[in-house]
């Protein structure tokens, strides 16, 4: 098949308040291209997959027009540059 990077993200979202507001941001990210998203209101994030070729700036400006505001987007596993010197949690 096609060699495609998905990437686990988070994006942190200001103004959700209920599982209403889950719906809308979710269906906000899958518009522009976000798979197997799961808001999160009570933490204030959405966690989904990224292939390649969607722009993070999409999916900020996605969640503008839903009525929220997005903050930073993170990967939920970062590259091995970023992550040397913290270990993972569980790790002994």
């Amino acid at each position: 098949g096609l060699m495609v990077s998905d990437d686990r993200m988070i994006l942190s979202i200001r103004g959700m308040t209920c599982s209403h507001c889950e719906d809308a941001v979710r269906e906000a990210l899958e518009s522009v291209g976000a798979e197997d998203v799961q808001a999160d209101f009570r933490q204030g994030q959405a966690t989904f997959t990224l292939f390649t070729g969607v722009a993070p700036a999409a999916l900020q400006q996605a969640i503008r027009v839903a009525g929220y505001q997005p903050g930073s987007l993170e990967s939920v596993t970062p590259a091995f540059a970023s992550s040397q010197g913290r270990a993972p949690l569980g790790a002994s």
